[in-house]
């Protein structure tokens, strides 16, 4: 400003100059109305707050989980009580073969005894030994 016009201003100064002369700046910072440049389209793929593959599947901001869909599609729903495990504990990887359908308790069980590895097969092994360990405790309480 000062090597173009010979002046010093301040930013407020220009904005009071701009407002007494009555030039647009175009900077009133409001919105545009109708779509904002970050909406996503439906079935658009964007990665959750807890690192989960999500889905977006309808309007306003409606997002599903992508290894749930995946599972739906095949399965059927989750039963109750039931959840959805990934094998190998990459949130990323939502193929069939890498989910694991267990229950809340056998969940409980593996997490308590650390049974949930990065490998695919020590984590069937660690399903396996949790449903053991559950059907140890099923028949000591009878």
């Amino acid at each position: 400003m000062k090597n173009k016009f010979g002046n010093e201003y301040r930013k407020e100064q220009l904005r009071q100059k701009a407002r007494k002369l009555r030039v647009s700046t175009r900077l009133n910072g409001g919105f545009k109305k109708g779509h904002s440049i970050n909406a996503l389209d439906i079935g658009s793929e964007s990665i959750g707050k807890k690192g989960f593959v999500m889905v977006k599947i309808a309007e306003p901001n409606i997002w599903e989980y992508k290894h749930k869909m995946i599972w739906e599609k095949v399965n059927g729903k989750v039963p109750e009580g039931y959840c959805l495990l990934f094998a190998d504990k990459d949130k990323s990887n939502v193929s069939l073969d890498n989910l694991l359908l267990v229950s809340k308790r056998e969940r409980f069980i593996m997490n308590k005894y650390s049974l949930i590895h990065d490998n695919k097969d020590f984590t069937v092994t660690g399903l396996n030994i949790a449903r053991l360990m559950l059907k140890i405790s099923e028949v000591k309480k009878r």
